[in-house]
């Protein structure tokens, strides 16, 4: 009898890392995705989550963990859902992907 097949935890990436530009200001942050000529407005989570996608594929666990340190007062959750989330929307429009 053979065992079930298990799956990897998924982890992310930026789709095109070249097909974004964003800035921030007075804790504004906003993307510009080129290929869709989409302009995403993301809050200190979004931004920090991006920026730590844009840094390395990534698995949803440890950037639930890196929010968490960011805000500790939060309950995790909360974060956790708020991430998972934000990683579907941020998929949905093209900016991340899973890393193959």
């Amino acid at each position: 009898m053979s065992s079930p097949a298990t799956t990897a935890p998924v982890r992310w990436r930026v789709a095109c890392p070249g097909d974004l530009r964003g800035r921030s200001w007075d804790g504004v942050s906003v993307v510009h995705h080129v290929p869709s000529g989409d302009t995403q407005l993301l809050n200190a989570l979004a931004a920090a989550t991006l920026q730590r996608i844009a840094a390395g594929a990534i698995g949803v666990e440890a950037l639930v963990e890196a929010a968490c340190k960011d805000q500790p007062a939060q309950p995790r959750a909360d974060i956790d859902r708020q991430v998972r989330t934000l990683l579907a929307e941020l998929a949905d429009v093209g900016i991340i992907e899973p890393d193959a």
